[in-house]
């Protein structure tokens, strides 16, 4: 019985990372979209301001390595299947694209003698570095995803789209973090307390 909970025990990571990945994009496309497009006339279905699953990928990936890649790849797919954006298996390829940007970004930051990943020694996330790794991240998300769909855009709309990728990619990420530190603090705080 222990090696069942055990074995389990090891994808209960995976479990938390789809959950808030699925969390952060229903909020993304509903609340958010959905004032966004109050407020701005005529926005494309990518064109989201404060995409918060971005934040997600930085935090899992700088948690978990190359082991968050798989958990934020089946969150984003299943985002965009459960919340109905298109039915094609072509959306398999974002989802991919945008599951592993996060990943080449803290190794580029590791090939530059930067600090990235979390460690056991090193668990209190620095911030600049994550905000660092993540803006990296948006850039390259935004270019691959550009390659894949750049038969479907005019080129004034594709400086559209990877400006508003970036911007939301940036802007999201940037949010859950500030929405992230609150948290604990106010964690921290009770703890104190008590």
């Amino acid at each position: 019985m222990y090696g069942i909970l055990k074995h389990l025990k090891e994808y209960e990571d995976c479990a938390w990372v789809i959950a808030l990945y699925f969390g952060c994009y229903g909020l993304s496309f509903y609340p958010i979209l959905a004032a966004q497009r109050y407020i701005l006339d005529n926005q494309p279905l990518y064109a989201i301001l404060l995409f918060l699953p971005h934040g997600i990928r930085i935090l899992a990936t700088w948690m978990l390595g190359a082991r968050a890649i798989i958990p934020l790849l089946l969150g984003s797919w299943l985002c965009s299947v459960i919340f109905g954006h298109s039915s094609d298996s072509f959306l398999l390829w974002p989802a991919l694209v945008s599951a592993v940007m996060p990943y080449i970004s803290f190794k580029m930051m590791q090939l530059a003698g930067l600090p990235s990943f979390a460690t056991t020694y090193n668990l209190v996330p620095n911030w600049r570095t994550l905000v660092l790794a993540g803006t990296v991240a948006a850039f390259l998300n935004a270019a691959a995803c550009h390659l894949l769909f750049s038969s479907a855009f005019s080129f004034s709309e594709s400086q559209y789209f990877i400006l508003s990728f970036i911007i939301g990619d940036v802007l999201g990420m940037i949010l859950l973090f500030i929405i992230t530190m609150m948290t604990f603090r106010w964690y921290r705080s009770t703890q104190l307390r008590a």
